[in-house]
Formats: structure tokens, sequence, C-alpha cells
């Protein structure tokens, strides 16, 4: 599988901004979840998610990110799904994430690329809750 990266913003989102790049931070839930790629957002669409595993990877990245906003997280994935659920989560927290090999198995490393951590009023799993 192809590492995914966070690309600066979706296409959708950069119209009409030099370079391609956003002006300021998507701050609306909806806005977030455009952020999210077009691939991952109909995977999120149409799949039944484990919200406690989506949960789960929102509190961990808030705790982090909030105590350490210019930290690396680093975690093995080993199970795919998992690391698309934490490139979705990356995604609209407006945060970095890449996978790559690492000693036969996948790490994932997820960084912030702003100054502070500044995370969306709504998470993802209350966004896709309200949304099914």
């Amino acid at each position: 599988m192809v590492a995914l990266e966070n690309p600066e913003c979706s296409p959708e989102a950069a119209e009409g901004t030099p370079g391609g790049r956003r002006l300021d931070p998507a701050y609306t839930p909806r806005e977030c979840f455009q952020r999210i790629s077009r691939r991952l957002r109909a995977v999120l669409k149409r799949s039944r998610i484990p919200m406690e595993t989506l949960e789960t990877w929102e509190e961990r990245l808030l705790r982090f990110f909030s105590v350490s906003p210019q930290a690396v997280y680093t975690a093995m994935l080993d199970n795919s799904f998992e690391r698309l659920l934490l490139h979705a989560v990356c995604q609209y927290m407006d945060l970095i994430s890449a996978s790559a090999d690492l000693e036969g198995k996948r790490q994932m490393k997820v960084s912030n690329r702003h100054l502070d951590f500044l995370p969306p009023g709504l998470l993802l799993s209350a966004y896709l809750e309200q949304h099914s």
C-alpha cells in the first residue's frame, strides 16, 4: 500500500488560493471533513466504521498534540484498516500523517504543521454519527 500524506488541503478547498495553499485553517466540521481525501471520505461514508477505534485515535492525538504540538507521534500499525482510520482522523484534525515500512512492519508518523494545535470543535466520530 502506498503511503498517504495529508495534503496541504484538498483541491476542492484550495480553489482560488495562490499555489493551492489554504490561507487559513478550516474550522467548521464540514470544512474539516472536506480536508479528508475523496477516497477516504468514500470509505467513511459507506463502511461500517468501528467508532470505538476512531474515538481511541482521536483521544490519543488530542492528548498528545495538546501537550506537545511540535512533537511527532509514532505508532506501529500492521492493521491496514486501522491505518486508514488514523489517516482520516489526521486529515480531519489538520495533521500530517505518513506510513512507512520499518523492519518489516508499518509505522505511522503524525505531525502538526502549525505552531499550535487547534482541534476541531466537533470530532470526526461525532461528525460521522450526525451524518449517518
